[in-house]
C-alpha cells in the first residue's frame, strides 16, 4: 500500500509538471513563452532533494512531451534525460552549497547541455534523412532566450521558495567532490 501511494504521487507529479509546462508555453506571451518550466522544476528538485529519482521524472515528463513534439521521436527524450543526469552529477560532486546562484548555474548548465545534445541529434537526423529540423541562426537565438528567461525565473522562484521550504535554505551539500579531496 505504501508503494502504491508513492507510485500514485509520482505519476500525478509527472502529469502535473507536464501540464504546467505545456500550459505556461501556450499561455505566456511571446518572449516569456520561451520559459522552460520542466528544467526549472527539475533543477529545483535536484537542489531540494538531490536524489536520482529526478532523472526518472525527467524521463517520463519528456516522454509525454515527446508524444506531442514535431521532432522525430527520441531526440528530446534522450537529450533531456542525459542533460538532467549530467546536472545531477554536477550538483552532487561539484557544488558545495545551496544558493540562488547555484540554482541559476544548474539551470544554465542543464539547458546548455540539453540544447547541445538536441542540436547534435537534430543535425545527425538532418544529414541522414534530409529533413531540416534546425536552422542554426534561429536556434541559437531561441536557445539563448530560453536559457536567459529560464535562469532568471529559476533564480526568482528559488529565492521565494527558499524562504518557505527549509530544504532549499542555504546549507552545505552533503556529497561533494571538493569536500572529499580536502578531508
Amino acid at each position: 500500500m505504501k508503494n502504491l501511494k508513492k507510485l500514485t504521487k509520482f505519476i500525478l507529479g509527472v502529469i502535473g509538471i507536464t501540464i504546467l509546462h505545456i500550459a505556461l508555453t501556450l499561455i505566456l506571451p511571446n518572449p516569456f513563452s520561451a520559459f522552460n518550466a520542466l528544467f526549472c522544476i527539475l533543477s529545483l528538485l535536484i537542489l531540494s532533494r538531490g536524489l536520482g529519482y529526478v532523472v526518472w521524472v525527467a524521463f517520463f515528463t519528456h516522454f509525454i512531451i515527446e508524444l506531442y513534439a514535431v521532432t522525430p521521436f527520441g531526440i528530446t527524450l534522450v537529450s533531456s534525460t542525459i542533460a538532467i543526469l549530467f546536472t545531477l552529477w554536477i550538483y552532487r560532486y561539484l557544488f558545495t552549497n545551496k544558493s540562488w546562484y547555484t540554482a541559476g548555474t544548474l539551470v544554465v548548465v542543464s539547458l546548455l547541455f540539453y540544447r547541445l545534445i538536441f542540436s547534435i541529434l537534430a543535425l545527425i537526423h538532418q544529414s541522414i534523412f534530409g529533413a531540416e529540423l534546425l536552422v542554426l541562426s534561429k536556434a541559437v537565438r531561441s536557445f539563448g532566450l530560453e536559457i536567459l528567461i529560464t535562469s532568471i525565473a529559476t533564480i526568482i522562484i528559488y529565492l521565494v521558495l527558499s524562504k518557505i521550504i527549509p530544504t532549499l535554505s542555504k546549507q552545505k551539500v552533503k556529497r561533494s567532490w571538493f569536500k572529499t579531496l580536502n578531508s
